[in-house]
């Protein structure tokens, strides 16, 4: 018995899934980390597929700090443009944060 054609040259689809924990927004870099372990996990190695799925658990205030890369994705390295700013944008308010208490305190 044949194959219908169809079948025969139609690629195959798997998708693996990836269940991220939500965004740390106090920890993005441990975060990362393990969502990189959960891509690695997976197989996953499309930049464009990571940047999916970061994009999918970002709130409504942690999209807002990365709006323009959400809304006109970069053609090269999204995840990686993504990421690096989210990283930038959360740890520096969090240093801010922590050293705020000190200045106040030495006035």
């Amino acid at each position: 018995m044949t194959e219908p054609a169809d079948e025969i040259h139609s690629p195959e689809v798997y998708r693996a899934a990836v269940r991220l924990p939500p965004f740390w927004p106090d920890r993005p870099a441990i975060w990362f980390a393990q969502a990189e372990a959960q891509f690695e996990l997976a197989a996953i190695t499309r930049q464009r597929t990571k940047f999916n799925y970061v994009v999918s658990q970002l709130n409504q205030q942690q999209a807002a700090e990365v709006e323009h890369i959400i809304i006109s994705p970069p053609e090269h390295e999204p995840y990686d443009r993504l990421k690096a700013e989210l990283v930038r944008r959360l740890s520096t308010a969090r240093e801010q944060r922590e050293t705020a208490p000190l200045a106040q305190g030495n006035g």
